[in-house]
């Protein structure tokens, strides 16, 4: 009989149209009261494993009922159909629904059942943020249900569920404590009536109730238990929805990774079910876990999707929630009148829908908003109104994060104290890393105003290591670069206090922990430790996949970008290549989230001396100081330059308008060189006496003319090589490479044979017609040497190279300021990002990049990011790259004149320099000749494999 009634269903499912399925209902007899009871049985079986075909067998089921006569079984359908419906984000027609359903139950005396229907009306008010009409709904539920008679067990059914949706009704207005209680009776209720799955259902939403209070751990435990007992029950949308709040506890915690991989896992399971108001809140807490991260573009991009949907559902407290995670995001990335636009329509909502938690956690993002805008008086408003509303509620969170702004904010020591004292308690009782990294880092400033470097130096290296655990879980580039970079704050102050405290051995633990700062996820990449390398790369892998399509869809946008030749479109072009960067970004990480990375890594701080190695000239930023760092053989010494930070900036922006003058033509440069000349010099000469006489003395004896510059932060803008003293640039007596980090080994880089594998790649074009010219004239300086020229050439052509290999790329260049990894190379008929170059396998190669801007990286990251950083990471020895837009006829005479030295054995550093030399000495103007600096490889050697 079973399976009769199985195969009934499917024909009722395969009918084309209502007329047809009720024909053969009657065909099979089941047209009857109990005929339909079974029907509606099937029904809700389906509303959570299958809701399209509950929709369709609830919409039968409701015709059929009102055919023969039934309104108790028409009631129960119609209530059936109001929760798919609801489930399918039609609030308004759930609504409808619901009470058609209750006057149908009150026609027949059945008030019990005329009360329940009230519970999907609680659900979709609480849907539709008015959840005060949700409480006074449930509460005139608790006061009738007594005086309603009928069946007690069905009464008793009621209650529970009654309570269990006044808790959701409570956690939306912030009252978690009332919510708890409210489960806790719910679950003993259920436990009573023998009802498992309801008593699961409790414990997940006191779970969620524990993440809200900050109880993160406790919380984690009774979603999983919930959720274990739902995949058990085969209730495929609660074991989704756990998920996705078992994410929010993972990202609590800290664990990105797993939050990611549950919330790719729940979003699956929720579009297969059509369960769009769940779907909606899986793209929030994923805009969130990305904004955890450091992903602030990923984020925006991800709530805005939210937005979308949440809108159309008429879904405004998700909306609400949306707005605050997109204003947070564009907040840390520096968009403040677009965060205000943002969290400004975010307050709207949670006044609107009396959301006083959530209300609070904007006031808090306001005042952060406020002190970035310099309105003192907004900012303390803000934040009174925040620290007042988050401990009167108990929300420890976010009344945490409020007490660090006080403490950021205040100017009284004491009060900064007691703020710290206070914050200390609730990262006792919550436990989030990221709040106790927060304290740390907050409480070692405060102990460095007072002169106690011992304990600085103690809370800012407990800071450092928090982040290196967290971070070393992280699998994807990506998704690491971004969360160093949003914690790096807590290296540049260790860096500081070291130097500060200046005892035996640690300016060289300065100097470790600033290149580690510098290049720690090039480091893992160079490894193996994250990353792939050698494969069938992102450069080939053009599938039907979305992250092919995306891959490609930039490719296509870059080529449009890189042909044009004025301003038409140009805007919605960049705005569309800013988009699928974003999206590829996203896809990555989130790709990435289903593999754990081998063995943690660390660098190994416990041995200060650094080893035998060439001297150099390390940098560091903190504020407006610049530290520098000198090592010598064995011997580190470090210089502060007090307050030239904000200067040099100055000065790069006006190096950089100088490049710039070179674009309008050489009628305007020949007319005016020697003033260009004049106003370059000026500029070099005043960072020259910034940032490198101050160092003259300890380099004053130095037994060779060989020197490794390691910048940091805007000073990877400066052209060391062409500094100058008012008599000669640098390169004049210097040969000067740049390195990620302080070398420990020699850094000359391959000094290649014609035995060695040698590539040249050239795509020319209008703009360049002399680099064919170029990659010919390279050819002929070495016997072996393989020249493609124009649509050949591609990323798979290196592939098989031999270590020490050299790789000559000559095309044009993209930089993408804003995200770096996807600067671009246009390579062939499509264009190579610095994500696809992380693919290749360039071991020992001497790569010159002989493309506009291929050395330049972006602003904000904690590392160099950009193509020569891809193309470090990708295993070459050293790259040779460009700052700016350069000049055709004196690229080509430069790379000819630097190979034919390498040619001839000399090392990469003075072939360049020799090159620049003899360019500079017909063609005078730094333009012309200091756009390129060699970039070597850092020391693997940093890098200590934990057992």
């Amino acid at each position: 009989m079973t399976q009769q009634l199985d195969l009934l269903v499917e024909d009722l499912l395969g009918a084309p149209d209502l007329g047809a399925r009720l024909g053969l209902l009657r065909a099979a007899g089941t047209v009857d009261r109990e005929g339909l009871l079974w029907l509606e049985d099937e029904v809700e079986a389906r509303i959570h494993t299958a809701p399209a075909r509950a929709r369709t067998l609830a919409e039968l089921c409701v015709r059929a009922a009102e055919e023969l006569g039934l309104p108790r079984s028409a009631a129960r359908a119609e209530y059936l159909l109001a929760r798919v419906v609801a489930e399918a984000g039609d609030l308004e027609g759930a609504l409808g629904l619901i009470a058609s359903a209750r006057e149908r139950y009150r026609s027949v005396g059945d008030e019990v059942l005329a009360l329940r229907t009230d519970l999907g009306r609680m659900q979709v008010l609480d849907d539709l943020g008015d959840h005060r009409g949700a409480v006074e709904v449930g509460n005139r539920v608790l006061r009738t249900l007594p005086q309603a008679g009928g069946d007690r067990v069905a009464a008793a059914a009621v209650e529970a569920a009654v309570m269990c949706n006044l808790g959701v009704a409570h956690s939306f207005l912030g009252d978690h404590e009332t919510s708890l209680g409210l489960y806790a009776r719910a679950e003993t209720a259920y436990a009573g009536l023998h009802q498992p799955v309801q008593v699961a259902q409790q414990r997940a939403n006191q779970g969620i109730e524990l993440l809200a209070l900050g109880q993160a751990r406790e919380a984690r435990a009774r979603l999983c238990s919930a959720r274990a007992e739902f995949a058990r029950a085969g209730d495929h949308l609660w074991t989704a929805k756990c998920a996705a709040h078992l994410a929010d506890a993972h990202q609590h915690l800290g664990e990105l990774v797993d939050a990611l991989a549950l919330l790719d896992e729940a979003g699956s399971e929720l579009e297969d079910l059509g369960a769009t108001a769940e779907l909606l809140r899986v793209h929030v807490q994923r805009a969130r876990t990305y904004l955890s991260a450091g992903l602030f573009d990923e984020s925006a991009a991800e709530a805005d999707r939210a937005i979308a949907e949440a809108q159309e559902l008429s879904m405004g407290h998700d909306e609400g929630f949306a707005r605050l995670t997109k204003a947070a995001a564009q907040l840390s990335a520096g968009l403040l009148v677009e965060a205000g636009v943002e969290l400004d329509a975010a307050i709207d909502i949670f006044d609107r829908v009396g959301d006083r938690q959530f209300r609070a956690s904007a006031d808090l993002l306001r005042a952060e908003l406020a002190d970035r805008l310099g309105d003192d008086d907004a900012r303390h408003e803000a934040l009174s109104r925040a620290l007042g509303a988050l401990e009167a509620g108990g929300w420890l969170i976010p009344l945490g994060w409020a007490l660090l702004k006080h403490v950021d904010l205040s100017e009284d020591a004491g009060e900064r104290s007691r703020a710290l004292d206070r914050a200390d308690e609730i990262v006792a009782t919550v436990g989030v890393p990221a709040l106790r990294h927060g304290l740390a880092v907050r409480r070692a400033r405060l102990s460095a105003e007072r002169g106690a470097h011992h304990e600085t130096v103690r809370l800012l290296g407990d800071a450092v290591a928090d982040v290196q655990r967290s971070g070393s879980g992280l699998p994807d580039p990506i998704l690491r670069l971004a969360f160093r970079t949003s914690h790096m704050a807590a290296f540049d102050d260790l860096v500081d206090a070291l130097v500060r405290r200046g005892t035996d051995g640690d300016p060289a633990r300065a100097l470790r922990y600033s290149d580690d700062a510098k290049a720690r996820t090039l480091l893992d990449l160079i490894t193996g430790t994250i990353g792939s390398r050698g494969g069938d790369g992102a450069v080939e892998r053009d599938g039907d996949d979305r992250l092919g399509r995306s891959m490609a869809d930039l490719r296509s946008t870059y080529a449009v970008l890189g042909d044009s030749a004025g301003e038409d479109g140009l805007a919605d072009h960049l705005a569309r290549a800013e988009r699928l960067e974003t999206e590829v970004s996203s896809l990555r990480v989130r790709a990435a989230s289903s593999f754990r990375v081998p063995g943690p890594r660390r660098a190994h701080h416990d041995d200060p001396a650094p080893d035998e190695g060439p001297p150099s000239i390390s940098y560091h930023c903190h504020g407006q100081d610049v530290i520098a760092f000198v090592s010598r053989g064995s011997g580190v010494v470090t210089e502060r330059l007090v307050g030239v930070l904000p200067r040099v900036r100055h000065l790069i922006d006006d190096l950089e308008s100088q490049w710039a003058r070179f674009q309008l033509g050489s009628g305007f440069v020949d007319h005016h060189h020697d003033a260009l000349l004049l106003t370059c010099r000026a500029v070099l000469g005043d960072l020259h006496d910034l940032v490198w006489a101050p160092l003259r003395t300890h380099l004053a004896d130095l037994a060779t003319a060989e020197l490794v510059v390691v910048p940091h932060g805007p000073l990877h803008r400066v052209p060391f090589h062409a500094l100058f003293d008012g008599t000669a640039h640098l390169v004049d007596g210097w040969i000067l490479s740049v390195a990620p980090t302080t070398p420990r080994a020699a850094v000359a880089g391959p000094a290649p044979v014609p035995a060695r594998d040698v590539r040249v790649l050239a795509v020319p074009d209008v703009r360049s017609p002399l680099i064919a010219d170029e990659a010919r004239a390279i050819g002929e300086l070495f016997p072996n040497a393989a020249v493609h020229i124009g649509r050949g050439t591609s990323l798979g052509v290196l592939r098989g190279l031999g270590e020490q290999a050299i790789v000559h790329v000559a095309c044009q260049g993209m930089f993408r300021p804003d995200n770096p990894l996807f600067s671009a190379i246009r390579m062939g008929d499509h264009w190579v990002t610095g994500v696809d170059v992380l693919e290749a396998d360039l071991r020992g190669a001497l790569v010159t990049l002989s493309a506009c801007e291929s050395g330049r990286p972006g602003a904000g990251a904690a590392e160099p990011v950009g193509l020569a950083w891809s193309f470090l990471a990708a295993g070459a020895a050293g790259v040779v790259v460009s700052q700016w837009l350069v000049d055709d006829a004196t690229t080509l005479e430069l790379m000819v004149e630097m190979y034919r030295h390498i040619a001839d054995g000399e090392p990469t550093p003075s072939a360049l320099a020799a090159a620049q030399r003899l360019v500079a000495s017909h063609h005078p103007h730094p333009y012309h000749w200091a756009a390129f600096s060699y970039v070597s490889a850092p020391p693997v050697r940093t890098l200590e494999v934990l057992p």
